[in-house]
């Protein structure tokens, strides 16, 4: 896959390598997202990175809202918090959100909703209200310009494939930045070990 050894625990660059290995075997333009990540993935170290808020540190539990190809970003983001932040987190379809995890809405849970898609920007605002009428805490993560307190901002690709690599690997260093600010093991998780280092 030409990445290099995965020196950590919790496996980053060997995710982003078998998703690229993965849209090669299935025909995808794998050149263009690789032109486009190294164009992009600059720029989340110098104008994106991920600032936590003070605030977010104190959750052990979140959810990750997103549809689309943004819920597997979020499937991957969700076990980075685990194995990085030891935050119990799970990626949930927006669409899903009034069937099952309303109920667990309260200020000890923390909801991000990942929006990539302007298309779907106004269903998911509807859903973030949702979740704030519940005294949900919401954190939004998007690459589109939004009115709303607590948003994190990530570069805008040309292409749903490149968002969703650059997102994933958004959610890579929000895990990573939030461990530290947890101040967790982040290169070796608690209980977790690689399979070739035992």
């Amino acid at each position: 896959m030409n990445c290099d050894p995965e020196i950590g625990v919790a496996a980053t660059k060997t995710v982003t390598a078998t998703m690229l290995t993965l849209l090669s075997i299935a025909g995808g333009n794998v050149s263009k997202i690789k032109r486009s990540l190294k164009k992009n993935v600059p720029l989340l170290f110098d104008e994106y990175y991920p600032k936590i808020p003070k605030w977010v540190k104190n959750f052990d539990q979140a959810f990750l809202f997103g549809n689309g190809l943004t819920y597997y970003c979020n499937i991957e983001g969700a076990l980075k918090l685990k194995e990085m932040a030891c935050v119990h987190a799970e990626s949930i379809y927006a669409t899903e959100v009034k069937h099952g995890p309303l109920a667990l809405i309260n200020e000890k849970m923390l909801s991000i909703f990942v929006m990539t898609d302007k298309t779907q920007q106004k269903y998911i605002m509807e859903n973030v209200a949702q979740v704030k009428s519940r005294g949900g805490k919401v954190l939004i993560v998007t690459n589109n310009g939004i009115g709303e307190d607590n948003v994190l901002k990530i570069p805008n690709c040309s292409d749903s494939f490149s968002n969703a690599f650059l997102t994933t690997i958004y959610l890579q260093l929000f895990a990573w930045e939030l461990g530290k600010v947890r101040g967790t093991n982040i290169d070796k998780p608690i209980n977790l070990a690689k399979c070739v280092t035992v």
